[in-house]
């Protein structure tokens, strides 16, 4: 799942929740060195930009000067970071900015796009409404269209899979494991 070398990728990661998006993605990710994880909670952006902050301080150990409350003003500051230091930057349930404010879309398509030559970002969004991710990405009328470079869509592993890892770890499991 690494960048593989490429300047900037935009891969968005689609599945039902509860179903190891997040424990993929950090598993996957846990030996890069400049990693950072936003959550996009039900907060508002101020209070998002917050939590935001407090993770670039302490994965980057770089200080923010200043309150920031738009996170517009976050993903350009990484995008000019990126240009002189790799990053990859994962947003969980991206789908819930829309809620949070629905003109982020927009802020990021002008910055993803006045930046993208020159920045090193490997931005992986993942989210579990199918459907607005969809939206997001695939709609041609949406401002992010066009610009994911990769999908990843994780399912469940049927009935038989799990059976087949159950008896191949453990082969004297039970149905109740």
């Amino acid at each position: 799942m690494h960048d593989g070398g490429l300047l900037h990728t935009n891969i968005p990661i689609v599945s039902l929740q509860d179903s190891g998006k997040t424990s993929l993605l950090i598993k996957a990710y846990e030996d890069v060195q400049d990693m950072l994880y936003f959550f996009v909670a039900r907060k508002s952006e101020a209070e998002l930009c917050r939590d935001f902050i407090e993770e670039i301080t302490s994965k980057l150990q770089l200080p923010i000067l200043g309150e920031v409350t738009r996170f517009a003003d976050i993903f350009k500051y990484l995008l000019q970071l990126s240009k002189i230091r790799p990053i990859t930057l994962i947003i969980d349930e991206f789908q819930d900015f829309k809620r949070v404010n629905p003109s982020i879309f927009s802020d990021m398509q002008k910055i993803w796009d006045l930046n993208k030559q020159e920045a090193h970002i490997n931005l992986v969004v993942c989210g579990s409404v199918y459907s607005l991710m969809n939206i997001i990405f695939k709609n041609n009328k949406q401002p992010l269209y066009g610009r994911q470079t990769g999908e990843i869509k994780v399912t469940p592993f049927p009935p038989s899979v799990i059976k087949e890892i159950l008896s191949t770890y453990n082969s004297a499991y039970a149905n109740d494991d």
